[in-house]
């Protein structure tokens, strides 16, 4: 697995509801990206082939399952395919922001295989008590 997306980048959201991806996350990115709302309540953004993958997932559950069934829709209900401007920027929904506790200040996190984008102050809430994890505990060199 490729490892396409790594570090933290702090952006701004404008008052008409648009950002900018970092150009470093955007290059990797393709067309075709969509964005949905994370486990965390932050905005997973994933490229066309990251997306496909969890597709082909979400089709193997078991319908049988509420909570799978629940899952799935959850996860559907949130999944949108952005429209850039010819300046690159894209508009969050109005209802992301809302979920995502956006206001101004945001973080781009790599996760590798997504981008995470979280509202800068609802991040450092979410983290605080994270300090002291020890991250050799679960991710091995």
């Amino acid at each position: 697995m490729n490892c396409l997306f790594s570090g933290t980048y702090e952006h701004q959201i404008d008052a008409k509801r648009r950002i900018r991806i970092p150009a470093k996350m955007k290059n990797n990115l393709g067309e075709g990206y969509s964005l949905t709302i994370g486990p965390d309540d932050c905005i997973w953004i994933m490229p066309a082939e990251t997306m496909q993958t969890v597709y082909g997932n979400i089709m193997q559950i078991d319908m049988g399952d509420e909570q799978a069934r629940a899952s799935k829709r959850k996860f559907m209900r949130w999944n949108c395919q952005p429209e850039e401007d010819n300046q690159g920027r894209i508009v969050l929904p109005a209802h992301f922001i809302q979920k995502a506790g956006i206001e101004k200040d945001l973080l781009f996190i790599g996760q590798g295989n997504y981008i995470e984008l979280w509202s800068k102050e609802k991040y450092e809430a979410y983290t605080e008590d994270f300090e002291d994890i020890d991250i050799g505990r679960y991710i091995k060199f």
